[in-house]
């Protein structure tokens, strides 16, 4: 197995996330999963879990390694990401 470098680039991250104004309530996470070697990972399930309410939402990354988590609820979160067949470092 190859060791893979989930990476859930946090200032690529920043840069689609939906900024939230009084009117919005939610907000969107689009990032790109990729190995050690900068190769996407097709089909790798990702999510965000907000530790103070416990709310959860996952995707799958499409053929290009994107992902697209919609409607997360404004607070923090914690990304995680998982491919079969690979381990987590």
């Amino acid at each position: 197995m190859r060791a893979v470098r989930f990476t859930v680039a946090i200032l690529a991250t920043l840069c689609f996330t939906t900024f939230v104004s009084a009117q919005q309530t939610t907000g969107t996470l689009i990032g790109k999963i990729v190995d050690e070697q900068g190769a996407v990972i097709p089909g790798a399930t990702v999510s965000a879990t907000n530790p103070a309410t416990g709310f959860n939402r996952t995707a799958v990354s499409d053929s290009a390694g994107i992902y697209r988590l919609n409607a997360l609820p404004v607070g923090q979160v914690r990304p995680d990401g998982r491919a079969l067949g690979l381990r987590r470092r």
